[in-house]
């Protein structure tokens, strides 16, 4: 418990230099603790031709953005350590409520989760299974070319 308490309370500036790339070609981080959903998003966004990495919690989510810049974060709501929206709600008091784009991955879509995803700093919303053809609208309709 200590050693979230440090990482919440410590204050980031990301080390990586570049800057975000075209829509083309975007840097997503796949925060998901499900091992099956998480290889199939990371295949998924690789064939077509993105760049992804996978965390499996809401601190993994702070650290890796410590490291480097994201166009994009799919986030799981339910995830240990710290969940989606506790993990949304960080980023945003850190790096502002427009980047990067963060969108909920979720089974359990409902009015409920909507408004709590709206209220943490979310743009939007996926639900799982993922489909290929959700990924290329949300990727059409938030990183135009």
């Amino acid at each position: 418990m200590i050693a979230i308490q440090i990482i919440l309370n410590f204050s980031f500036e990301t080390t990586d230099s570049n800057t975000s790339m075209a829509s083309q070609h975007l840097r997503v981080l796949v925060a998901e603790d499900e091992k099956t959903a998480s290889h199939a998003t990371q295949k998924l966004l690789s064939s077509m031709g993105h760049e992804s990495e996978v965390v499996c919690d809401g601190i993994e989510v702070l650290l890796a953005l410590k490291r480097r810049t994201f166009d994009l974060i799919l986030m799981d709501l339910q995830m240990p350590v710290m969940d989606g929206l506790q993990a949304t709600s960080r980023v945003r008091q850190l790096f502002g409520s427009t980047k990067p784009i963060i969108f909920a991955v979720t089974a359990n879509y409902g009015k409920g989760f909507q408004k709590a995803c709206e209220s943490a700093g979310m743009q939007g919303f996926l639900t799982k299974p993922i489909e290929s053809s959700k990924i290329q609208e949300l990727i059409e309709d938030w990183f135009p070319e």
